[in-house]
């Protein structure tokens, strides 16, 4: 039997749940997963440094990127956050490190003429 998509939401949750003790991963994953309120676009997520830690950010190509309300673990170096989202950009969005940087480099670097 196929894993329903509640399922597979609350299976990636239990996975993850420990590097997110400050909230917000649960909706940011039901927002994503069942709300669907980036449908057709390419999606990634991608660790950015505020002043309080690392926001688990979206970034969706040429339209730019959205903060969650996941914030990862106060002590988390870069390099694990960087290393959770490559798996959870795996599980939630079906794309590897590649198709994310991509995508991440269109959010971020690039001027909007060349965004297409």
């Amino acid at each position: 039997m196929e894993e329903s998509i509640t399922d597979k939401l609350h299976r990636i949750y239990d996975k993850f749940k420990d590097k997110f003790p400050y909230g917000g991963f649960h909706t940011t994953l039901w927002q994503i997963m069942i709300n669907q309120n980036f449908k057709n676009k390419k999606c990634c997520f991608t660790p950015v440094y505020r002043n309080e830690g690392f926001n688990m950010g979206i970034a969706h190509g040429p339209d730019g990127y959205t903060p969650s309300t996941a914030w990862f673990k106060n002590d988390m170096p870069y390099n694990e956050a960087s290393d959770i989202c490559e798996e959870l950009n795996k599980e939630v969005f079906g794309i590897n490190p590649e198709e994310a940087f991509k995508t991440y480099a269109k959010s971020t670097w690039l001027k909007p003429e060349q965004k297409n």
